[in-house]
């Protein structure tokens, strides 16, 4: 008797088994799919017109409407522009660059002469944008206005501008690494402290003011500015700073017609 209802019992636990694997593969199928993440849109710029299809004018607010991050790819070697353009304003991220075929035929030059001087070429109003390989020249304003945290600024050149990259925000984390900004009136202007911000291996030529960095109030402790390794050359003076904490280390200054580092207040370490 024990005996059958042992056989019993399994006979009910395999039978319950083999149902919930049915079960398990019938259901399967019709489980709803997970959605799949987002991916980045990807522009081109394939004119160097002003406006119109495959300009950098429309592909800017394309990514600007963009529900994640965006990257925009110049495909052309020069745009002139004939008015500003819209400002960079995608919160997920956007970074715009060369394409590499012409990158080796010698870049991308942004021509911004037409612009009014209160005009900035790029307006940078969200985090998370990345600038590599671009050239801009002959803004009579400010080339690239900086008002977000998380900007890098890479490969690229700023030629005869009033100024070249102008920091209007104390949000940090900029990075300005391997550029050329040359014979502007300013080339780097921070008026207020940014934490985690690095200036590396630029070179600075010709400029009336290579590097200013001074804000009307102290900086707050610990939100150093860290110039680093950057190459400072026939500028009238290489460095202003004042009130703005700032480790300036291992740069090389030659041919200055005024001062190399002219230091206003407090906060500074030359080294």
């Amino acid at each position: 008797m024990i005996n059958r209802r042992r056989i019993s019992v399994t006979l009910l636990v395999v039978v319950a088994i083999a149902a919930f694997v049915v079960l398990a593969r019938w259901y399967a199928p019709r489980r709803a799919a997970a959605p799949l993440a987002p991916q980045a849109l990807a522009l081109v710029v394939s004119t160097g017109a002003d406006r119109g299809e495959g300009s950098l004018r429309e592909a800017l607010f394309t990514a600007d409407a963009a529900d994640d991050a965006a990257s925009v790819q110049i495909r052309v070697p020069r745009i002139t522009l004939q008015s500003g353009l819209p400002p960079l304003v995608n919160p997920h991220g956007l970074t715009i660059a060369a394409d590499p075929q012409i990158l080796a035929q010698g870049g991308v030059q942004i021509d911004a002469h037409a612009l009014a001087a209160g005009t900035p070429v790029l307006d940078v109003d969200a985090d998370h944008v990345t600038l590599s390989d671009l050239a801009i020249d002959g803004c009579p304003g400010t080339a690239i206005l900086v008002r977000a945290a998380r900007f890098t600024l890479t490969g690229s050149s700023v030629r005869s501008c009033d100024v070249g990259v102008e920091v209007a925000t104390g949000g940090g984390r900029i990075a300005l690494e391997r550029n050329r900004l040359q014979d502007n009136r300013i080339a780097v202007r921070f008026t207020a402290a940014s934490p985690d911000t690095i200036l590396v291996n630029n070179q600075f030529a010709g400029n009336d003011t290579g590097l200013w960095m001074v804000a009307s109030q102290a900086g707050a402790p610990g939100s150093v500015l860290q110039v680093t390794g950057n190459q400072f050359s026939a500028d009238h003076t290489d460095i202003v700073t004042g009130n703005l904490p700032a480790l300036i280390e291992q740069n090389q200054f030659a041919s200055m017609s005024e001062a190399a580092v002219h230091v206003v207040g407090s906060d500074a370490i030359v080294r």
